[in-house]
């Protein structure tokens, strides 16, 4: 089966808004794009390291990245609260320290 479901970095706002409805309504598993959260911590470390070359080079990210790795900041704030951590810390990578990710793109982009 083949739903439409793809990601890009146009408008990661609303990509998590989607993800968050179909949360709510319990949709079933064949529709959702898998290990989505997952994805999402791995698009924040891309998109960290993407915001420091630019500034190395003394250039601006594009809007819609800045806008969108606020949007992401504020779901990964949200997945690790304490009362969350349960229902999203299996989708969180090893590799990814969640904490310092969470503090270093908030830097890059305020």
């Amino acid at each position: 089966a083949f739903g439409g479901n793809f990601l890009h970095s146009l408008n990661i706002e609303m990509q998590l808004k989607a993800y968050e409805i179909g949360k709510r309504l319990n949709t079933a598993e064949l529709f959702k794009f898998p290990n989505f959260e997952t994805i999402c911590w791995y698009v924040g470390k891309h998109l960290l390291d993407t915001f420091r070359g630019l500034r190395e080079n003394r250039r601006h990210p594009a809007s819609y990245l800045v806008h969108g790795a606020k949007a992401l900041n504020m779901a990964f704030r949200a997945w690790t609260k304490k009362e969350a951590l349960l229902d999203h810390e299996e989708e969180i990578p090893e590799t990814i320290r969640t904490a310092q990710l969470i503090k270093d793109l908030a830097k890059e982009i305020c």
